[in-house]
């Protein structure tokens, strides 16, 4: 069973993770206005929130993305199943609050909002 490499796997995850964070942080920085992508309208609203626990595994619902003034990927939240904004409505680093396993959800979502006006117009 020499040829069974699981950090091969992991590795590939985790580029993968990275790659599609970037590729978000890009689409916000040059695509979307200010910056932020809020999916709280009801045309995006059920699809595109996101449900994480943070660091302290408190269950979240991810409703916006955008970039902080130091061009890192943030969220904000609401308390899972409430409408109290988490951390009093303010920007979360995706890090900080150690929610890294989303990004390729988070692309999704950014591209859907960048695309779908474009197609529209």
């Amino acid at each position: 069973m020499e040829d069974l490499h699981p950090e091969k796997y992991m590795e590939l995850h985790k580029k993968l993770l990275q790659e599609a964070k970037s590729e978000s942080i890009r689409l916000l920085r040059d695509y979307a206005d200010n910056h932020i992508v809020m999916s709280d309208e009801p045309e995006y609203a059920d699809e595109d929130w996101l449900f994480a626990r943070d660091g302290d595994d408190v269950p979240i619902q991810l409703y916006a993305y955008g970039l902080n003034e130091k061009g890192e990927l943030c969220f904000k939240a609401w308390y899972e199943n409430s409408d109290k904004d988490y951390e009093d409505g303010n920007w979360c680093e995706f890090e900080k609050y150690f929610i890294t396993d989303l990004y390729c959800e988070v692309y999704a979502i950014i591209a859907e909002h960048i695309i779908a006006p474009q197609s529209n117009g």
